[in-house]
């Protein structure tokens, strides 16, 4: 119940910074062509994704559709959780407010594993899958996202996982 709660705080945050005319000058077609694209302002992005794997995150444009995301934070099952993804959006879906669905591939590793101290296994290593949305507001550079993230550990035994996460990320 208390991160849906968050969860709608940020959305309700992200759109009142979006502005009070946001919808009524979205029919503006020059205003689309100024617009500016995710990627091609601030590049490094900086904040918190609440969820299975709560973190600290880092987004780092590489091109204006293409990202590298960085996380560290922990887990029930970790105390410490690291991870990198590569993400693809796809095109600017708004002149004024740019909703992007985003696909990606990475890898996590949980370190300082509690459940698993019988097996001697300290550490395991994941291969990710993030899928998502994210809103980039024009006029606030902030990014919001939510995402499942489809997980395999890549152990001797094999183990599928599906995490998820909604955060917020402030660009500069």
């Amino acid at each position: 119940m208390p991160r849906a709660i968050l969860f709608s705080f940020l959305i309700g945050l992200a759109a009142l910074l979006s502005g009070p005319g946001a919808a009524l000058a979205a029919t503006d077609a020059t205003l689309y062509e100024s617009a500016e694209l995710p990627g091609e302002g601030p590049k490094l992005g900086l904040g918190l994704a609440l969820g299975s794997a709560s973190s600290v995150t880092a987004q780092i444009w590489t091109t204006h559709t293409q990202a590298i995301v960085l996380g560290i934070g922990s887990t029930q099952a970790a105390n410490t959780w690291l991870y990198a993804d590569y993400l693809w959006h796809v095109i600017e879906l708004s002149p004024r407010v740019t909703l992007l669905p985003y696909l990606g591939g990475g890898l996590g590793a949980g370190l300082n594993r509690k459940f698993d101290a019988p097996r001697s296994r300290d550490s395991d290593f994941y291969a990710r899958v993030p899928l998502g949305f994210a809103w980039y507001p024009e006029r606030v550079s902030i990014g919001v996202f939510a995402e499942v993230i489809p997980t395999a550990a890549l152990a001797q035994t094999f183990a599928a996982y599906l995490d998820a996460a909604v955060g917020v990320r402030y660009f500069f």
